[in-house]
Order: C-alpha cells, then sequence, then structure tokens
C-alpha cells in the first residue's frame, strides 16, 4: 500500500514539474509573440492586466492554502483515510477555482 502510494505521488510529483516547465516555455513564447505584433503601450496594458491575474493565484494559492494543505492532506493519509484526504483535495481545489474566477472576472 504504501509503495504504491509512493509511487502516485512521484509520478504527480513529475507531472506538476513537467507542467511547470511547459508554462515557463509557453510564457516566454507568449512574450516573444506580444513583443514582436504590439506597441510598448500595449504591452504595459496587457502585463498590467496579466500580473494582477498572476498576484491573485500567487496569493491565494502559494501564499495562503499551500502551507496548511499538504500536512493536512499527508495527516489523512497517514491515519488510513485516503479517500478522506483526497475528498479534502478536491475540495480545496475546487473552492481556489471558484475564488480565482469570480477574483479574475472582478480584475476585468
Amino acid at each position: 500500500m504504501k509503495s504504491r502510494l509512493v509511487e502516485r505521488v512521484m509520478r504527480a510529483s513529475v507531472i506538476i514539474i513537467t507542467a511547470h516547465i511547459l508554462f515557463k516555455v509557453a510564457g516566454l513564447l507568449q512574450s516573444m509573440v506580444i513583443g514582436h505584433f504590439y506597441s510598448a503601450a500595449e504591452i504595459d496594458a496587457f502585463v498590467m492586466g496579466f500580473e494582477g491575474v498572476i498576484f491573485l493565484l500567487f496569493l491565494i494559492g502559494e501564499e495562503s492554502i499551500g502551507p496548511a494543505f499538504l500536512p493536512v492532506f499527508l495527516g489523512e493519509i497517514n491515519k488510513g483515510s485516503e479517500g478522506d484526504a483526497w475528498r479534502f483535495a478536491n475540495g480545496v481545489l475546487t473552492v481556489h477555482t471558484v475564488l480565482l474566477a469570480a477574483l479574475s472576472l472582478i480584475h476585468i
């Protein structure tokens, strides 16, 4: 059971790292395309709008939820209730997504 859990966590970690790298490359390509087709004033407007959304994502996801999520999640798994741990993760991610969508709409 533990080795299967470790294998799943490692696989999930590789997927997250790969996605992170792909998003960084996509951001670089996005910057190159925007720099090629738009003026400096238009780029400034885009960056201001985009950075606000990124800041909200960072503030809510990584600074508020992140430090509290992992200890609770792993505590539930250690107690032997993996189903409860995944229900907790689903709830947190659902609330996070709804909150980010609402804040993004307000920011627009």
